[in-house]
């Protein structure tokens, strides 16, 4: 069995962590804009985790339908779902994504929030996201880059002083680092991600920054980094420097 289908995908931020959420409300307002969904419509969370996001497409009025490959993820997303009483907006099921169980065509809008980055086959989970986009349809995709200002400063000084991986290897995919529990993180490279779906019939439409960094230093700073990094995200900052970027393909 793979790595990502043993992760648990129950990405959920903390609850009491209001810098956090603010900032994924504000990245899934843009995402939904971008998208161009309208209240009433439906759209594919593929990889759903806990569904802490299809959440958020809710307060847009949208319906969700998610899959995880994670039975944990489901299991936590149905009691997420049953205390938000969001039963009639929001159905899960257990998938993988790189083997769908949906037809073609199925969906006008999809999303996938920092899931690819663990999955090893990601062009067979790429050319599924692809095939269940009805044409003119859109789909987001939220990945960190190997390209960002952490990957090239942070996340090198901590390999420099010690912090290795069982396996760091930079591919054509980007820097993919395995890490001793048995998980892929993967930085994307974006030329590369573009030209992939690009060659699966998906036009890069949009390409905006999400988080500027992922790290977690130490109080004070934390606030202060999070605040730095919900004005880079609100100042339409440049994506390439971004730890998080998000990208919008459509159909052709």
């Amino acid at each position: 069995m793979s790595a990502v289908l043993r992760f648990d995908r129950s990405r959920a931020p903390a609850s009491d962590d209001t810098d956090r959420d603010r900032f994924h409300d504000l990245a899934f307002a843009r995402i939904v804009r971008e998208l161009g969904a309208k209240p009433g419509d439906e759209i594919f969370d593929a990889g759903c985790g806990d569904c802490t996001n299809a959440l958020r497409f809710t307060k847009h009025g949208l319906r969700v339908k998610g899959v995880d490959a994670s039975l944990l993820a489901i299991d936590r997303a149905r009691a997420r779902i049953a205390r938000a009483r969001a039963e009639r907006r929001i159905s899960v099921a257990h998938g993988d994504l790189r083997a769908l169980r949906v037809r073609d065509g199925a969906f006008r809008f999809a999303s996938c929030w920092s899931v690819l980055m663990h999955v090893p086959e990601v062009e067979r989970a790429l050319d599924e996201l692809a095939r269940v986009i009805t044409k003119r349809g859109r789909l987001a995709i939220m990945e960190t880059t190997c390209e960002s200002l952490q990957a090239r400063t942070w996340d090198r000084a901590r390999r420099l002083l010690g912090r290795r991986a069982p396996r760091l290897e930079r591919t054509a995919r980007g820097l993919e680092e395995w890490r001793e529990e048995g998980l892929l993180v993967r930085g994307f490279d974006p030329v590369w991600l573009a030209d992939q779906l690009d060659r699966r019939g998906m036009a890069l439409v949009s390409r905006f920054a999400g988080q500027l960094t992922d790290v977690e230093p130490a109080t004070p700073l934390a606030r202060a980094v999070k605040k730095l990094g919900d004005l880079y995200f609100t100042a339409n900052a440049p994506p390439r420097f971004a730890h998080g970027n998000v990208f919008v393909f459509e159909k052709r």
